[in-house]
């Protein structure tokens, strides 16, 4: 197409140049229209007696429509609504088109000076139009939705038809129509000199670009006579649809143009007829009714049947030209209403499927539900509750056991903790105290605690608490030894009738040993209880992640008993509690004798010997020494011993035996069978009559839309 590389100035110089001859074919056949005085007397004379001749639904496919309306309401879907742009030159009918589609006068003079959108609502309450024009962004004394009776429509639309491009929006509802969008757009000034003529090829633009969009361009006949007449509006509509698959021509004026002289032969008229840019199905040619002959109806019925007589004389005239009977479908206002509707209803049948689909799936789900309900019932017997127990605990243990080996499914940044964060939580116990209660100061990054400022839990976080205390043990010194202490520990001279002072520094370092020792020790079974305690909320947000993939007991997670599975924590508490108990009697066999000590320093270390007093504190402090690296890896080997291996090896039998004996009446409260009983019966009920009524609703709705659809197809 030439257009398609024709510059701007050139294309500007061609439309003026097609202006002159167009202006004088319209001119010709308005002046022809203008001078019809006759023109009532005409359609008078045309033998249609009823609105038939129009295309319209019978109302029980309204009435079915409303329906389905509803059906995709309670499914909270939307229904695809029609959406349909009117654009061409300025004073050639796409008003008064419009008018014909809603069947009522409301137009005034002056034409379209800004986009008017039209909301076509469909209301079985409505025998009567309602016509509310909504909030007007534009012009500030109408903000606000306002509903007009028909008869004050004209004079309330010219109020708010001031030059803007902002639109202005009629809700119009009726019994006897399917929900639509209507756009009626400022008609083109046929000059590119005019200022206005961009600025509204811009706004059209706008309004037709959206894909989903129906463009319907109104067009004089006289257009097909004169190459390149009114192109402007084409060149913008083959921007959007190039191929024009979604465009629709309807040509005006056609009585007029009929009664020109060049128009009495038949083969002028059928090269008329068939001369269209678009498909033969995409176009149309029709009279619509003078402005001043559509002032006088004010009655929708006195509309639509001279509209009706319009088109039957049309085709009256055709027929005595003996036109081609093959455009018999083009001709008229009820052609294009035909064809409209066709395509409006067109839109909601494709919907129908998809609603049908969704109703269907409600009712599959719903009836899942009813058996996961039917299933949960059973799942409240006293076997499955007591098969649900075990299986909880068992990956209850499980995940203890992997949280003390070592995995970061717990979350270590939610559940882990630093080594300051682990004291804060333990609060007073969290501190190290020395022999006197003095606080210790702990300096982990000096000392070489692992981990210390990293978020850790489980294993990871005992072994680092373990560390702390050999760090903490390494860095702890003799307490002062006092002359009284050597003095009294020296004791009753022996056979020789010398002071035994080996005896006396074996009898302190015994005393200091156990002084430094025995608070440390019980700081640490403190801390380790803390640490092992923390795992059950841990091991239960783990579970909870497993589960929602694999659900258990009622479809639910058996975490969601939290008096089942608190009595499981408080099993494990307690089984720790008894494992904490045991290590800490087996620390306490750290502290030696001084019997003890005196044989291991005299058989094993002959060397070192104290034979003045001022030799027993060196010998005191070389003990203490010892002493301190023996209780120290000592007590380190008995946590891992009596502490962590038994949660790793016995906690099962421990948790397990007492669950199993649990009776079945406290089995049936810690998962509270009688209030899950009674919110499943309700559960049930409420569930039944949702099934019923969607088993209904799927009949009704299968029935209204075969109604929609088939008698939608027989009115055309």
């Amino acid at each position: 197409m030439s257009a398609s590389v024709e510059t701007p100035e050139a294309r500007r110089e061609r439309l003026l140049g097609v202006l002159k001859s167009h202006r004088e074919a319209v001119q010709q056949v308005m002046q022809f229209e203008q001078n019809l005085d006759s023109e009532t007397k005409s359609l008078d004379a045309v033998d249609v007696d009823s609105v038939e001749h129009l295309a319209q639904h019978p109302s029980e496919v309204y009435a079915a429509y409303s329906e389905l309306q509803k059906f995709a309401r309670g499914l909270n879907l939307q229904l695809p609504v029609p959406e349909i742009v009117f654009i061409g030159p300025a004073g050639h009918g796409k008003s008064a088109l419009i008018e014909a589609i809603l069947g009522q006068v409301f137009t005034g003079e002056g034409g379209t000076k800004r986009p008017m959108t039209i909301q076509v609502v469909n209301n079985p309450q409505c025998v009567v139009p309602r016509c509310t024009l909504k909030r007007d962004t534009f012009l500030k004394e109408f903000n606000h939705d306002e509903e007009v009776p028909i008869e004050r429509l004209t004079e309330e639309l010219q109020k708010r038809n001031q030059p803007s491009e902002v639109p202005f929006i009629l809700q119009w509802e009726h019994c006897s129509c399917i929900n639509s969008l209507l756009f009626d757009m400022p008609g083109f000034i046929p000059d590119p000199s005019d200022p206005s003529f961009s600025k509204i090829e811009e706004l059209a633009l706008e309004f037709i670009k959206p894909s989903h969009r129906m463009i319907v361009v109104v067009r004089p006949c006289v257009d097909i006579q004169i190459p390149d007449a009114s192109d402007f509006v084409m060149d913008l509509v083959r921007k959007c649809d190039p191929s024009l698959n979604r465009t629709v021509l309807l040509y005006t004026r056609l009585f007029a143009q009929l009664q020109q002289p060049e128009f009495h032969a038949t083969s002028r008229v059928n090269k008329f007829l068939s001369g269209s840019v678009v498909d033969a199905s995409h176009q149309f040619f029709a009279t619509l009714l003078s402005r001043g002959l559509r002032a006088t109806l004010t009655e929708s019925y006195d509309f639509t049947l001279k509209l009706a007589k319009c088109s039957h004389r049309d085709l009256l005239i055709l027929e005595q030209k003996q036109f081609d009977k093959r455009f018999e479908k083009t001709i008229g206002i009820p052609a294009f209403l035909t064809f409209l509707l066709e395509h409006t209803t067109r839109t909601y049948k494709n919907a129908i499927p998809t609603i049908l689909k969704r109703l269907r799936q409600e009712n599959i789900n719903n009836s899942k539900k009813m058996a996961k309900l039917m299933e949960e019932e059973k799942c409240l017997a006293v076997e499955s509750l007591r098969s649900s127990a075990v299986h909880y605990v068992v990956q209850f243990v499980k995940t203890i056991e992997s949280l003390l080996e070592g995995t970061a499914e717990g979350y270590p940044t939610i559940h882990g903790q630093t080594l300051e964060q682990e004291k804060q939580q333990c609060g007073i116990i969290g501190q190290w105290a020395d022999s006197t209660g003095a606080l210790i100061e702990v300096q982990p990054n000096l000392w070489n605690v692992p981990y210390w400022d990293h978020k850790v839990y489980g294993g990871q976080q005992f072994n680092r608490l373990l560390s702390e205390f050999k760090a903490v043990s390494e860095h702890s010194q003799l307490p002062e030894v006092s002359d009284d202490e050597i003095a009294t520990a020296t004791g009753v001279p022996k056979q020789t009738n010398l002071p035994n002072f080996v005896w006396a520094a074996c009898d302190i370092a015994k005393q200091k040993t156990q002084e430094v020792f025995m608070p440390l020790i019980e700081e640490l079974l403190q801390r380790a209880s803390f640490v092992v305690k923390r795992l059950p909320v841990i091991a239960a947000a783990i579970i909870s992640m497993h589960e929602k993939n694999s659900p258990g007991i009622q479809g639910r997670s058996v975490g969601q008993y939290p008096f089942f599975t608190n009595h499981v924590h408080d099993l494990f508490n307690t089984s720790v509690d008894h494992f904490v108990k045991v290590c800490k009697e087996k620390c306490m066999d750290e502290f030696f004798s001084t019997h003890t000590i005196y044989w291991d320093l005299t058989h094993n270390y002959k060397t070192l010997t104290a034979s003045t007093v001022t030799e027993v504190v060196p010998l005191t402090q070389q003990l203490f020494t010892m002493c301190k690296e023996r209780i120290a890896s000592n007590v380190i080997l008995k946590c891992h011993n009596y502490l962590l291996t038994p949660l790793l090896t016995d906690l099962w039998a421990e948790i397990h035996t007492k669950v199993n004996a649990i009776p079945s009446e406290a089995l049936q409260k810690l998962f509270e069978v009688e209030p899950a009983s009674k919110s499943l019966q309700i559960q049930k009920k409420k569930l039944k009559a949702i099934i019923d009524k969607s088993a209904s609703n799927e009949q009704k709705f299968v029935e209204l839309s075969s109604q929609f659809t088939h008698s939608n197809s027989g009115s055309s």
